[in-house]
């Protein structure tokens, strides 16, 4: 959650070692499960003196959430496969996007529009893989709590993309798609077990953290992605030809 306000007395008449109480409401969205959580304080253009305080965090406050279990699932209704929430049906629409612009999550909501999916692996790392044995979910985390102060109604598909990132490939070229030509292309060879392994590895590390984060119960589920344009297409498709790497033999 976040708020900007401004003090009763501006900070331009504050004086040096001087105490200022500043107090303001916070609202709470629905989704935030019981758990303690960071407040943050940004103080505008100034600085803490402290050297306790980082990253603005001047202190914890444990909070008591609904901590409510949505149910998700796809059975027969009216004849034909439905998607329910909560045991009510669902009309299964959705905006899907690099990233989910404020912008239009505020216009898809307004048209009563409230699954939200993005390309976890297009405009971020593939299941926040940054580095070998290295994780940032700070863009997912950020981008999924935008859209849900945003539309508190929405819900999150991931599409996760796992394919292999440009370091891993630039670190294990023999695992790579090549061609005849001898032309290494920097996207992992499907049939490269070593990718296979620490994919599945970067996959489920992101998927427990989001099932632990404080939007858990707004998750639908995970689209699971990658390869060329994230359909599980051949990299060599655009050539026509065969990928002839190692690992593929």
């Amino acid at each position: 959650a976040e708020k900007r306000f401004s003090p009763s007395l501006p900070i331009s008449q504050w004086k040096p070692d001087e105490n200022v109480k500043v107090m303001t409401e916070l609202p709470l969205p629905d989704w935030l499960k019981t758990d303690t959580y960071s407040l943050q304080v940004s103080p505008g253009n100034l600085e803490y003196s402290n050297p306790e305080i980082k990253n603005y965090i001047v202190g914890s406050i444990k909070i008591k959430g609904k901590d409510t279990k949505n149910s998700f699932k796809v059975e027969e209704y009216n004849g034909a496969p439905s998607f329910f929430i909560n045991d009510k049906p669902q009309f299964f629409m959705g905006y899907i996007a690099g990233s989910l612009p404020e912008k239009y999550v505020k216009e898809f909501s307004e048209a009563d529009v409230h699954l939200f999916s993005f390309n976890q692996g297009c405009e971020t790392p593939p299941a926040g893989w940054v580095g070998p044995g290295k994780y940032d979910y700070s863009i997912v985390d950020e981008t999924v709590q935008r859209t849900l102060l945003t539309d508190p109604n929405a819900y999150i598909f991931f599409r996760l993309g796992v394919s292999a990132p440009k370091w891993w490939c630039e670190q294990n070229l023999s695992e790579c798609t090549k061609f005849y030509d001898g032309k290494i292309q920097l996207n992992n060879s499907f049939a490269s077990e070593l990718w296979r392994e620490e994919a599945k590895k970067a996959m489920l590390k992101f998927i427990e953290h989001t099932e632990n984060g404080p939007y858990s119960e707004r998750i639908l589920g995970y689209h699971v992605s990658g390869g060329y344009a994230a359909e599980w297409r051949n990299w060599f498709d655009q050539r026509c030809e065969k990928n002839v790497s190692l690992s593929s033999q």
